[in-house]
């Protein structure tokens, strides 16, 4: 693996995190919702949208694409975990729960948005 393959992987592992935080991190904790239609929604097109653009754009194979998304996603998750702990450690009993959620998300989104990057490069390339 080459310098170049490195800064690609942990740009892909930061369009994760920006994705999922640009929903996660604004909500008030109490008013955070994981499991609902709107909240898994945003997630869901914040992870195809940067799967997308981690494959069209980096260059990564598709189930690698999908993997840096979801450690995005959980990295995204677990600062916003720590974060609330330390303002009240009772706070997250079921963070574990959250992390896995979030994983589970981002590498489902991220590889269907990696692999519409794949056809859309493919279809470029036939035409």
């Amino acid at each position: 693996m080459n310098k170049g393959q490195t800064v690609n992987r942990v740009l892909i592992i930061c369009f994760g995190c920006i994705a999922a935080g640009l929903v996660l991190w604004p909500v008030p904790y109490q008013d955070l919702a994981i499991l609902t239609r709107g909240f898994l929604l945003q997630w869901v097109a914040g992870a195809a949208i940067a799967g997308c653009i981690g494959r069209f754009l980096m260059r990564q194979s598709l189930p690698m694409t999908a993997l840096f998304i979801a450690c995005g996603f959980g990295l995204a998750t677990i600062g916003r975990v720590i974060f609330e702990l330390i303002k009240d450690p009772t706070s997250h009993n079921l963070w574990p729960f959250e992390v896995a959620t979030a994983i589970a998300v981002g590498g489902a989104a991220g590889l269907v948005g990696a692999s519409l990057a794949a056809l859309a490069w493919k279809a470029k390339t036939v035409s």
